[in-house]
């Protein structure tokens, strides 16, 4: 009987070592760990933590002008009162919707950018408003089918959307109001640019709206009240196939120059010269862009904005024409036309 108790007394220490030994272990194998997030990962989980937290974006500064020998505008700029919307890293789609509708409450959307809706925009648009419905469009057994022919993933949530898609019908976009078209066309501007990149909500906007949404900026995420610029060619046609043109923010960089620009640090929706002296000298033109920083909590919010570096327009450049010779001489070449 002493021995059993002896025996059954020597168990107990060795199981209680045998688990102090795991629990040594597995506290050595986190300490380790953690140590190795510290230690090596530790700069990279800080970067990625601060560009989260304090995202900047470029810009746009005011082109150069162009001038003749006389000091004549030839080329000048337009401010406008400009809307502008940056998308960041991680914002939901809820959060660029609630957005837009009360942009939509502010601004009045021009009907050129209402007619650029798709009959596609509005089917994902009014799935994106009726989630429950949307949902009952395709089938269970339907899904089923899909899968049973080994399509899965990405390729499988293709397809359902693009059912679902197919099954909302025209009276369906009709429930679609007049407001609810507006922040479509509003959601469909800040979905369309880049990262970090400033997108034009609207341009030219009254001074009534500018006021409004510059009153509302804290509680508008992402979204800017700006002076932005027009290209404005003085004369006309005259000159006009040799001083060239510059693309719109739609356009951004040309495709066949994409990589020549992007590693100048131009973003992909820049406006730059196309052709001839817009072209030829957009290194003088295209000026350095005002960098602001935004400094956002943890959750994401932005907290206040400040300025990294004022920017600097383009500089002017002056040709050697005189435009007013040149308006003369077009003057008396009509004039011998209509002679003849």
């Amino acid at each position: 009987m002493k021995k059993q108790e002896k025996k059954s007394g020597r168990v107990v220490p060795l199981r209680l070592n045998i688990l102090f030994l795991c629990v040594f272990l597995l506290f050595s194998g986190i300490i380790i760990q953690l140590g190795k997030v510290q230690i090596f990962d530790g700069e990279t989980y800080k970067n990625e933590v601060e560009k989260r937290e304090n995202a900047t974006v470029g810009l746009s500064v005011p082109r150069g002008k162009i001038f003749d020998r006389e000091g004549n505008p030839v080329v000048d700029n337009k401010s406008l009162r400009t809307i502008t919307y940056t998308k960041v890293k991680g914002v939901k789609q809820e959060e660029i919707l609630k957005s837009a509708r009360q942009l939509a409450d502010i601004i009045e959307m021009p009907q050129e950018d209402i007619d650029k809706l798709t009959e596609t925009d509005k089917k994902d648009f009014w799935m994106q408003l009726n989630p429950e419905l949307t949902q009952d469009l395709v089938s269970k057994k339907e899904i089923d089918k899909f899968r049973d022919k080994d399509i899965t993933g990405k390729e499988l949530d293709k397809k359902i959307e693009d059912l679902k898609r197919k099954r909302v019908t025209e009276k369906n976009l009709q429930e679609l109001t007049a407001k609810d078209i507006e922040v479509l066309a509003i959601k469909s501007k800040m979905t369309s640019g880049f990262q970090m990149a400033p997108q034009i909500i609207k341009k030219d906007v009254s001074e009534q709206e500018y006021a409004v949404i510059s009153e509302n900026l804290a509680n508008l995420p992402g979204v800017d009240a700006s002076v932005d610029w027009e290209r404005i060619y003085v004369n006309d046609g005259l000159f006009r196939s040799v001083l060239g043109n510059v693309s719109n923010a739609d356009e951004g960089l040309p495709r066949e120059r994409l990589d020549y620009y992007l590693v100048r640090d131009y973003s992909r929706n820049d406006r730059v010269g196309k052709s001839y002296i817009e072209q030829q000298y957009e290194d003088v033109l295209h000026g350095t862009k005002k960098e602001v920083r935004s400094i956002a909590d943890k959750q994401g919010n932005t907290i206040r904005t400040e300025t990294v570096s004022e920017g600097k327009s383009g500089k002017n450049l002056t040709l050697t024409i005189d435009m007013e010779l040149q308006k003369k001489s077009r003057g008396e070449h009509r004039k011998n036309i209509k002679t003849i």
